[in-house]
């Protein structure tokens, strides 16, 4: 499958676009030339971050409703197909699972995995050959973390579907990629950061954090290449290979921490 150049001229559909990677996503794209749609929930809040994606188009939907994005679809489709669909709706609601109250985990799985699945299926018809699709899933989808037990059961739900879907799409001439970005300084971290317990913020706070528009640079490039897996830092590299290879050593080091 052929690089992709450059993002000048194409279509683009962001979703979990008013607010931290996804709106520096859509910024990136428009700013190179690409005719960006976004898609979050509260309609406030994506007026107020349309202004700083120039051209942008809006539409306010629930990615774990189904329905919802298929009437955004056909609105979407009436002026074309999509070249790109950037799955970067989420949340994260930390706590320990008997703690964590049933509609949280169920927002959270609804939103990170149904969600993520909800996309493809409504936006998939509209993208042709040589179309690339990424969804985001994150280190916690690799390895299990203490306090992120919904969070990293939806994260790793993504990367299982999106290994699947990649084999599904890969005849059709559609690229797809699956992020791992780290902790990002984004509204939602800042959110999460006041509900997690006391051992899920000793481990986090042993990693740096990232500034979004760096995550949001590198995660195009990595469309640009085509590449499957992008796991954006070296210590996450690190982390997914030995999960991979030694996973007994892998869950050692994540108790010693």
């Amino acid at each position: 499958m052929k690089r992709i150049r450059s993002f000048k001229g194409t279509r683009s559909l962001v979703t979990g676009g008013s607010s931290g990677i996804g709106l520096e996503i859509s910024r990136l794209l428009a700013n190179e030339g690409s005719e960006v749609i976004m898609v979050a929930r509260d309609p406030n809040r994506l007026r107020t971050a349309s202004r700083s994606v120039k051209g942008c188009k809006t539409f306010s939907s629930d990615v774990s409703e189904k329905e919802s994005l298929d009437e955004v679809a056909s609105k979407v489709f009436e002026e074309g197909a999509l070249d790109l669909l950037v799955n970067c709706a989420g949340i994260s609601i930390p706590g320990e699972i008997t703690d964590l109250e049933q509609r949280a985990i169920e927002d959270t799985l609804d939103i990170n995995l149904l969600g993520t699945i909800n996309s493809c299926r409504s936006f998939l018809s509209g993208m042709g050959e040589g179309s690339h699709v990424i969804n985001f899933s994150s280190v916690a989808g690799i390895v299990g973390i203490y306090g992120y037990t919904a969070y990293s059961a939806s994260k790793f739900g993504v990367i299982g579907f999106s290994q699947a879907l990649r084999m599904e799409l890969k005849e059709k001439g559609i690229g797809v990629s699956v992020v791992l970005p780290p902790d990002t300084d984004t509204p939602q971290l800042h959110g999460e950061d006041q509900m997690k317990p006391k051992r899920t913020r000793r481990i986090s706070g042993s990693i740096p954090v990232a500034r979004p528009e760096w995550v949001a640079k590198r995660t195009l490039d990595s469309a640009r290449s085509r590449r499957f897996m992008v796991v954006l830092t070296i210590r996450g590299k690190l982390l997914y290979r030995a999960s991979c290879c030694f996973p007994e050593a892998t869950r050692w080091y994540i108790d010693r921490l």
